[in-house]
């Protein structure tokens, strides 16, 4: 029994060329851009509400709450749209992998593009 690898070399292409769509693609960049968007707010609203309610503890885990739940839509909605109406839904897990593929991206250009702190917070703290 001879495997044929022309035969197995056309799947492989045909599978790569479906996970790289464009479709998957943009899907999975929408997300990552609503997780660093989600993340972004969240740091601007998170600092107000510890300002305004810190000593209300009920208040901050509701935030919190709401902030997870954001988190997680930002991540599965686009992915799960995408899959229901296509239809196909193996390019939800295409999705999911490809917007950790942008996410890595993101945080190699940002760590290797912005500069490095001077002096460390602990530094500056009294011993």
């Amino acid at each position: 029994m001879a495997i044929d690898l022309n035969e197995s070399a056309k799947k492989l292409k045909e599978g790569v060329k479906k996970f790289f769509s464009l479709k998957n693609l943009t899907t999975s960049l929408l997300g990552t851009l609503l997780v660093i968007g989600v993340s972004y707010l969240s740091g601007i609203t998170g600092a107000l509400v510890q300002q305004k309610a810190l000593a209300n503890q009920l208040i901050f885990t509701a935030y919190l709450l709401v902030v997870i739940v954001l988190f997680v839509l930002a991540i599965v909605a686009p992915a799960l749209m995408k899959a229901t109406y296509s239809k196909d839904w193996p390019s939800f897990v295409y999705v999911i992998i490809l917007e950790v593929l942008w996410l890595s991206i993101f945080i190699a250009v940002l760590y290797f593009t912005l500069p490095t702190p001077k002096a460390s917070p602990f530094d500056i703290m009294p011993q």
